[in-house]
């Protein structure tokens, strides 16, 4: 969950404070409150739609969502797969599920209901967290994420993500960022900003409604992060597609730094939308 400036923190916090000293919120439910305050963070409760046209192939189930509960502010998965709400290049969305930041709850999977999500030309489909630009800033907010895609639910790869900045303090540019999700602004609201999928996946491709693109093609014997992932299930992936779709915290994994700016270190998923699935 993206983190505030000390002084909004500071002031909203000495509010939120006396108006709930009865103890009854937890401590997400605080964090939401805060961020909703922002001027960095998009206030808009009207997304998303109240229903998903079929033409838009957002991952649609929810296969394991460890860490998560739904009477809690953003930690209900299914704000993961309800619609896109992005807040624009300088704001997040608040129409997301915030991931746990430590094992055994540190991802999410999500599916197309039995569908698989082919290998076309180009971009196969795009990760939405709600990464944002600082105002009047060349800084963002940054919540890496590691991508894993799956055919058969127990045999994952990755796309060989890597980290090209310096190792403390963590870089805030996205192109520091090579193959992960969480670092680019998610420019698509389905209510506020619409697109068509071809505005969404144009020929050539350009990144019209924000987010993480990723390219089947780009997959790669990705040891470090995946699970079973060998050269035959490697080829079968590149050959056959995906049904499966693994986002993982990067927070805590040694490899990689964690940018400042994070409230809990949880990166906040508002959808995976394919380009092209077959049933």
């Amino acid at each position: 969950m993206k983190q505030i400036s000390k002084f909004a923190f500071f002031g909203m916090f000495i509010f939120l404070f006396l108006i709930s000293c009865d103890g009854s919120g937890s401590s997400t439910d605080l964090t939401g409150l805060l961020l909703t305050g922002q001027n960095s963070v998009s206030t808009s409760e009207n997304c998303p739609p109240g229903t998903i046209d079929p033409e838009y192939l957002l991952a649609n189930t929810i296969v394991s969502a460890p860490g998560s509960n739904p009477s809690i502010r953003y930690k209900d998965p299914v704000k993961a797969i309800n619609g896109v709400c992005g807040g624009g290049q300088n704001s997040g969305g608040v129409d997301v599920y915030t991931m746990g930041s430590t094992d055994p709850d540190n991802f999410l999977i999500l599916s197309w209901n039995g569908a698989t999500v082919t290998n076309g030309t180009g971009v196969d489909f795009i990760v939405f967290e709600n990464g944002f630009q600082q105002q009047a800033s060349i800084n963002y907010f940054i919540e890496p994420i590691i991508i894993e895609v799956s055919l058969d639910g127990t045999n994952y790869c990755g796309f060989n993500p890597q980290y090209t900045g310096a190792a403390s303090p963590a870089s805030l540019n996205p192109t520091n960022w090579i193959r992960f999700g969480g670092a680019n602004p998610v420019l698509w609201n389905m209510l506020t900003h619409p697109l068509t999928p071809e505005e969404i996946f144009p020929d050539p491709f350009v990144a019209n409604a924000g987010g993480d693109a990723f390219d089947l093609d780009d997959l790669a014997l990705d040891a470090r992060f995946a699970n079973g992932c060998d050269s035959t299930v490697l080829s079968n992936l590149q050959t056959n597609g995906f049904k499966f779709i693994k986002l993982l915290n990067a927070k805590g994994q040694s490899t990689f730094p964690t940018p400042a700016g994070s409230f809990d270190g949880g990166p906040d998923i508002d959808g995976v939308i394919a380009k092209s699935i077959t049933p």
